[in-house]
């Protein structure tokens, strides 16, 4: 039996210092039958000297430059590259288990209605690369680890963003139905290609080994991006779902949850001083007074004490999904 091609997709961009480790981490995989097609999206480091040996090497590597378009448009470009029957994203800084392609193969051989499989992920320090965590905020496992219907578990990926886009292994058509990634996001498009896939009724499958984690490396060139963007893409991202979902109880969670990220990007920009581009309106009471409260008070304390509130109300909904 023929096995199925799978389509590495890697975006690089001035990452020459770590890529050669990510792409020895995909020839070391026990799975052979892959291609791995890596957009440089207009480095001006070392990259293509880096990715030079390997794509002389083994043909199995595809190299192609761009002039700088983002990562979403980065993205598309590879999957119109790409000829696989199935997709595994892969960032320039990080690494795939040995065993990650074979053992998610193995599951859709095995269970063919399947349209995504996944694993888990873990973080490294690039200083410590064998002390291996599950966050480098809290230590605590976060991820999704849940099979079934992905109308039924979008819930949890409404709340927070609990699944990165190297850890699954999925399907070509499923890319296709969503085409691909939505290049008006400068920010939190993973979080919006999720939301899309998920509300196409896909078949999921967990499988929890560690032989197929993906390993993310922190480090102090990482992507950092502000977090006034990043709450503005929430916001949007938020707008946006209210148009594609017709769940009335998920509706009613992501309102719930855009007022929070508005009293978030009320209290940064303050913090950022820059004038409020939000003004709250509620019919509730309870929340006018927490929000009263929370703008009257030191906006970092606000942000910390609305931290606290986000993780209350994240245990209070997951309690509620089981």
């Amino acid at each position: 039996m023929t096995k199925p091609l799978v389509s590495i997709i890697i975006a690089a961009y001035n990452y020459g210092k770590f890529i050669s480790e990510t792409l020895k981490s995909v020839e070391n995989q026990t799975y052979s039958n892959w291609e791995c097609i890596i957009i440089d999206d207009g480095s001006s480091d070392d990259t293509r000297e880096v990715v030079k040996p390997f794509i002389e090497k083994d043909r199995r590597f595809q190299y192609h430059y761009q002039e700088n378009k983002g990562l979403p448009a980065t993205r598309n470009v590879a999957i119109k590259l790409s000829k696989g029957d199935f997709f595994q994203w892969l960032d320039a800084d990080d690494l795939l288990q040995s065993q990650k392609l074979e053992i998610q193969i193995q599951a859709f051989l095995d269970f063919p209605e399947l349209d995504m499989v996944y694993g888990d992920l873990r973080y490294f320090y690039d200083s410590e690369p064998n002390k291996l965590i599950f966050s480098p905020d809290f230590n605590k496992k976060w991820t999704l680890d849940k099979s079934g219907n992905s109308r039924d578990l979008i819930k949890y990926l409404l709340v927070s963003c609990v699944i990165m886009p190297s850890m699954p292994l999925m399907k070509r058509n499923v890319i296709e139905k969503v085409r691909g990634f939505d290049e008006t996001y400068r920010y939190v498009e993973d979080w919006n290609f999720w939301l899309r896939v998920f509300l196409n009724n896909i078949q999921i499958k967990y499988i929890s080994n560690e032989n197929t984690h993906i390993l993310m490396r922190l480090h102090d060139s990482s992507m950092t991006k502000s977090r006034l963007n990043m709450i503005k893409g929430f916001l949007k991202l938020r707008t946006d779902f209210d148009c594609w979902n017709t769940d009335l109880k998920l509706k009613k969670i992501n309102q719930f949850l855009k007022v929070n990220d508005e009293i978030e990007l009320f209290l940064t920009e303050k913090i950022e001083n820059v004038n409020p581009s939000i003004i709250f309106h509620s019919s509730n009471s309870l929340r006018k007074i927490i929000f009263k409260f929370i703008s009257n008070i030191s906006p970092k304390l606000g942000i910390f004490i609305l931290k606290m509130l986000k993780a209350i109300y994240k245990k209070y909904f997951y309690s509620r999904f089981k």
